[in-house]
C-alpha cells in the first residue's frame, strides 16, 4: 500500500545522513542523530504487525522499498557532488537525456514498444502531468541541493509522506492500520524536522 511504502523510502535520509558526513563532510549535530532515531523508530512503527517488528519485511515490495533507500541516498550524494562541477540545467538534461536513453533501450530489448505505445496515446494528458510534475520537482531539488547540505533539504522533500499517508488512507481506502500509519509518518516527520535544526 502506498500509505505504509512511502514512510518506508523515507529510511534514504538516514542513509543520506550517512553518506553527506563520509562524502561531502557535512555536521553531524546531535539533533541530526536524534532525528535519523526518530525516523527509524516510525519505520520499525510502520512495519510492526501481528505483535512483530519488521513483520511486514516478508512483503517483497516492502523489501524492494528498503532496498531503494541506501540507493536514493547515494543517488542524492552523487547529485549534489556533481553540482560543483554542473550547472543545475546542464546536469538536469544529461541525466534525463541518459535516463531516457537508457530506458528506452531497455522497453526494445523487452519487446514492450507496442504496449508503452498504447499506454502513452491513451493516457497522454496524465503522463504529460507526470513528466511536468517530475521535471519540477527534480530542477527544485537540485536547486535545494545546490544552495544547502543534503541532508537539510530532505525535510521539506519529506513532509510529502505524510501527504501521502493521507492520501492513501482517503482516495485509494487503504483502511487498515490508519493510526499506525499516521503515528508513524508523523514520527518521521518531526525526526526529518530535527535533522534541520
Amino acid at each position: 500500500e502506498a500509505s505504509e511504502r512511502i514512510p518506508l523510502k523515507r529510511l534514504d535520509i538516514i542513509f543520506i545522513l550517512i553518506f553527506s558526513y563520509i562524502f561531502l563532510s557535512e555536521q553531524m549535530t546531535q539533533g541530526k542523530l536524534l532525528g535519523a532515531a526518530l525516523i527509524f523508530s516510525g519505520t520499525v512503527l510502520i512495519s510492526y504487525e501481528n505483535g512483530r517488528k519488521f513483520g511486514r519485511i516478508k512483503d517483497t515490495g516492502t523489501l524492494f522499498t528498503i532496498i531503494f533507500a541506501p540507493i536514493a541516498a547515494i543517488s542524492t550524494i552523487i547529485d549534489k557532488f556533481a553540482l560543483g562541477y554542473w550547472g543545475i540545467v546542464d546536469y538536469s538534461a544529461v541525466q534525463f537525456v541518459f535516463v531516457g536513453l537508457l530506458l528506452g533501450a531497455v522497453i526494445l530489448k523487452s519487446g514492450r514498444k507496442g504496449k508503452i505505445g498504447r499506454i502513452i496515446r491513451m493516457e497522454r494528458p496524465f503522463l504529460i502531468a507526470i513528466v511536468l510534475m517530475t521535471t519540477a520537482f527534480f530542477y527544485l531539488r537540485l536547486v535545494a541541493l545546490d544552495l544547502t547540505d543534503a541532508s537539510s533539504v530532505f525535510l521539506f522533500l519529506r513532509i510529502s509522506t505524510l501527504v501521502t499517508v493521507v492520501a492513501g488512507i482517503v482516495l485509494l481506502k487503504e483502511k487498515n492500520r490508519v493510526l499506525q500509519k499516521l503515528a508513524s509518518a508523523i514520527i518521521m516527520i518531526v525526526g526529518a524536522t530535527l535533522i534541520t535544526l
